[in-house]
């Protein structure tokens, strides 16, 4: 497995996505469902007073995610519509 620090190759990245801002915007979308996750994880945790370790910033476990194939997305084939 790939150290988080191994996977900022956006042509790695570019091999998922049709083009590197289809994958930013993957990516960003995982990172939010990441976040929320880790707050409410915290907000249980915080009633004990056990000091958690620090954890790889949910940007960088989300292009891991990303370029690992974890994260499924569909892509939706429709055209833009002209407006009337």
């Amino acid at each position: 497995m790939e150290s988080l620090e191994e996977v900022n190759d956006v042509e790695e990245i570019e091999k998922i996505a049709d083009n590197r801002y289809e994958a930013v915007l993957l990516a960003a979308k995982w990172s939010r469902k990441l976040n929320a996750e880790r707050k409410a994880k915290e907000e249980l945790s915080e009633e004990e007073e056990v000091p958690q370790p620090p954890e790889p910033k949910v940007t960088s476990v989300a292009l891991k995610d990303l370029v690992e194939g974890t994260i499924k997305f569909e892509r939706h084939s429709g055209q833009r519509k002209s407006p009337a």
